[in-house]
């Protein structure tokens, strides 16, 4: 196999693993939330004559196992599991969901959408695509005097807030090669293998691949260390995880053992997926095996493979756009449309437009479209969405189209993938005007 050990190294250092700015965002978003849940839960404490009290705080999750990418497209999860005692907190994990949903909105003031209880957690949203997630615990001795630990859900279920990310870090440290045995790799090896991966699942925006809890199993299971070389590494455990889901796609808890991760059935389209497209990036990467490779078919190879501008062998910085331009106008004609976003739909104050430092837009928001032009009436105005991706191809939504004479169109974001908004204007039955609104949901 052609070596490019060394570049897939610096690749991951400088281009996958997050930087060490952005972790201390992260650490930073933590502990302003948990501040301000603190001080809304004794402002209710002191209103209603109550004791409620966080006895213990855990990280969990991708930042926890430090498997977050620079690819993320700030689709970061902050997971934190707040503990509280079992006599301090309501009985229904629905009601100690809000409970503190109600605390972090006393503190959370300005935000475009309020901080929400959903089923598994509270959840703080950012414009810029963080989610800083509450997990609600209660703790308890039990008659043998052991403390038991449930997480509120549906229902309280016994759960240990830590054992994923010890889990975790303790199949790091066993299985990655050590210098004491002679490797030369850097430490930690399996945890890269990891973020690589994570990396490749989120290198296309109209791909929708599993999360990372799953890609941790998976790699976990499938791992193939090599002694001296990460590119080696990751090419076989790829190819070892692509056989391991020929057999079967159902991937498990690895702390409960008998349970599914992916129960519903979006999740196993995903991990079918992450199959299916393995499959056929792994066939351009059988150059790197051919006797006759050059270090310019191989970096071609793995750019194919991570979409990646690091592997140009002749680097040039391709400009990604997300913003509407003009097609066609008629003599003095002319046609624009305004784009902005929203928490939801017709709301009052968006979170932003299109003008907006990011290039893409998050999913399960919505964007209205507000076309402004000098035609006179009578004319049609035609609405038409050209969808692209996994998501919108499986739901049979690859285009629909909206006619009358409203200036304004609201659309969900609700697949990933580059999409095309086209607002006609047509006067005497020929189009006079046309804007084009190129979007990308990531």
């Amino acid at each position: 196999m052609y070596n490019l050990g060394d570049e897939f190294l610096k690749f991951h250092n400088k281009k996958v693993k997050l930087l060490y700015t952005e972790k201390q965002k992260l650490r930073n978003l933590k502990k302003l939330n948990l501040d301000r849940l603190k001080a809304g839960l004794n402002e209710i404490n002191e209103e209603e004559d109550k004791f409620y009290k966080i006895i213990k705080t855990y990280e969990q999750g991708s930042v926890a196992m430090n498997t977050v990418t620079q690819n993320d497209n700030n689709e970061y999860d902050i997971d934190i599991a707040v503990i509280f005692e079992k006599d301090n907190i309501p009985n229904q994990p629905l009601d100690a969901r809000k409970l503190v949903a109600d605390a972090l909105k006393r503190k959370c003031t300005n935000f475009a959408e309020e901080p929400t209880a959903r089923t598994n957690a509270v959840t703080v949203w950012y414009k810029e695509g963080y989610h800083v997630d509450f997990a609600v615990y209660r703790q308890y001795e039990d008659d043998w005097e052991n403390t038991i630990r449930e997480h509120g859900g549906v229902n309280w279920i016994a759960r240990d807030p830590t054992a994923i990310t010890e889990w975790f870090n303790n199949a790091v440290k066993d299985k990655s090669p050590k210098t004491e045995f002679g490797a030369t790799v850097e430490f930690g090896q399996m945890k890269r293998i990891v973020r690589l991966l994570k990396m490749f699942c989120k290198s296309r925006l109209s791909w929708s691949l599993p999360g990372g809890l799953i890609i941790s199993v998976l790699v976990e299971e499938c791992y193939k260390p090599d002694y001296h070389r990460d590119d080696v590494t990751f090419y076989n455990t790829i190819q070892a995880i692509c056989n391991r889901l020929q057999s079967s796609l159902d991937v498990y808890n690895p702390i409960h053992t008998n349970l599914l991760l992916n129960v519903k059935e979006e999740h196993t389209n995903k991990i079918r997926r992450l199959k299916e497209k393995l499959e056929e990036k792994l066939e351009y990467l059988e150059v790197l095996f051919e006797y006759d490779c050059t270090e310019k078919k191989a970096m071609k190879a793995w750019k194919n493979f991570f979409n990646h501008d690091y592997w140009k062998y002749e680097k040039t910085i391709e400009k990604s756009s997300n913003y509407a331009r003009s097609d066609f106008v008629y003599g003095q004609y002319f046609l624009d449309v305004d784009v902005s976003v929203y928490f939801e739909k017709h709301g009052r104050v968006p979170i932003w437009g299109l003008d907006y430092k990011c290039n893409y837009i998050m999913k399960k928001k919505w964007i209205k479209f507000v076309a402004s032009h000098n035609i006179p009436y009578p004319y049609n105005i035609k609405w038409e969405v050209y969808n692209s991706g996994d998501e919108a191809k499986e739901n049979n939504d690859m285009y629909h189209v909206t006619e009358g004479t409203n200036l304004t169109q609201w659309e969900s974001t609700a697949y990933r993938g580059k999409h095309e908004l086209v607002c006609s204007i047509v006067k005497n039955g020929s189009v006079v005007a046309r804007k084009v609104c190129e979007i990308n949901i990531a």
